[in-house]
């Protein structure tokens, strides 16, 4: 059901589509720039002003389908020269883009992409689009996306945490971070319950390592503090790990889990979109994913999404043996080395290198835009 709400009437020179990431988005704004957030879920933004009345009567007329009356029809009422959104699976740039070809419309990807309609691109975006990496354009080539110009920029919340929010440490917090993946079983599907079976056993192993080795472990919860998600998954890892070996850190805080991560020696994960931020960052980073010849990323149709990235990152055995001989040459490993032999792999999935944030470099696009015009 779409609920009907007022919008503020508000010129502004950049219109921030959608509430979803404009936490993130609200970085990339000029200093003097003026701009607004548009809802889009769940409800039908509108404006108190003759203007829009008019602009949707006159565009009922076009048979354009209510919703894009109502989006173009705020479009000419705010008349913002520039649109952007962190929404990355959606194709509400591409229907900007088309009606406002000589508005500057921008997507900026927001989570980890791969083949699978599970976690895929839609059939077209907008003008520009920053996405996380070489990969990426890659991925749209062949998911046959329409796309006009891809910048492969790396993670904007990624960038965000390290530039504004980040303290560097010369001790981390703890040995080893585990980023869960834990699911609702009754709510998800098969991908989703595969990635479940392989977290169970990898997480097993990596608590039964750390034991043997007295390394300290935390678990990147998806839930949050006191939610019902936060206490069926602490439940869950707690009622696996019977020596209670790992901490259960909750996902508070908008870099909680950023924190965690980075703060710690080595990230374990099976593939989430935190564990190649972090990669990208420079972190060692161990990926479950490939266990078994890659076989659950073949069900979710992302071998490609792995394979350029070294062996020593990649599980090969699904086994405690298999955990601790990567486990070992991860710790062992010198860190200027792992840098220098990781480069080219995190620019390639995750552009976290090149000394720019991917807030910078959208600002500075918007900006020569509205100096323009």
């Amino acid at each position: 059901m779409y609920i009907p709400r007022l919008i503020n009437s508000r010129e502004v020179d950049v219109l921030i589509i959608d509430e979803f990431g404009s936490d993130m988005v609200v970085y990339c704004m000029p200093e003097n720039a003026t701009f607004s957030i548009l809802p889009t879920r769940n409800i039908i933004p509108l404006i108190l002003k003759i203007s829009f009345l008019f602009s949707i009567f006159k565009r009922l007329f076009k048979m354009q389908g209510i919703k894009k009356t109502v989006l173009f029809s705020i479009i000419d009422t705010l008349k913002p020269k520039v649109m952007i959104t962190h929404i990355d699976n959606s194709q509400i740039m591409s229907y900007l883009h088309s009606e406002f070809p000589d508005k500057l419309t921008i997507s900026i990807q927001s989570g980890w992409r791969c083949e699978s309609k599970v976690s895929g691109f839609p059939k077209a975006l907008g003008q520009f689009f920053y996405g996380f990496g070489e990969y990426e354009k890659k991925l749209l080539i062949i998911k046959k996306t329409n796309f006009n110009e891809y910048i492969a920029a790396g993670s904007i919340k990624y960038g965000v945490y390290k530039k504004y929010y980040c303290t560097e440490k010369k001790i981390v917090d703890n040995d080893i971070c585990y980023i869960s993946c834990f699911v609702d079983r009754e709510k998800t599907n098969i991908e989703g319950l595969e990635a479940q079976k392989l977290d169970e056993k990898l997480f097993l192993y990596l608590v039964n390592f750390c034991l043997e080795n007295n390394l300290t472990v935390a678990v990147a919860a998806r839930g949050i503090s006191g939610s019902d998600l936060y206490e069926s998954e602490r439940k869950y890892y707690k009622d696996l790990d019977v020596h209670d070996v790992a901490k259960i850190i909750p996902r508070n805080g908008v870099f909680g889990s950023y924190d965690l991560s980075y703060h710690s020696e080595i990230i374990v994960n099976t593939m989430s979109t935190l564990g190649f931020e972090m990669f990208g960052g420079g972190k060692k980073v161990l990926f479950g994913a490939s266990k078994n010849d890659f076989e659950l990323a073949r069900l979710w149709k992302a071998v490609k999404n792995f394979e350029k990235l070294p062996s020593y990152v990649l599980l090969d055995d699904l086994t405690l043996d298999g955990v601790a001989v990567k486990l070992r040459a991860l710790i062992d490993m010198d860190n200027k080395k792992y840098l220098t032999d990781t480069e080219s792999a995190s620019v390639y999935y995750m552009n976290h290198r090149n000394g720019l944030y991917l807030d910078d470099l959208v600002k500075k696009k918007i900006n020569e835009y509205l100096v323009k015009h």
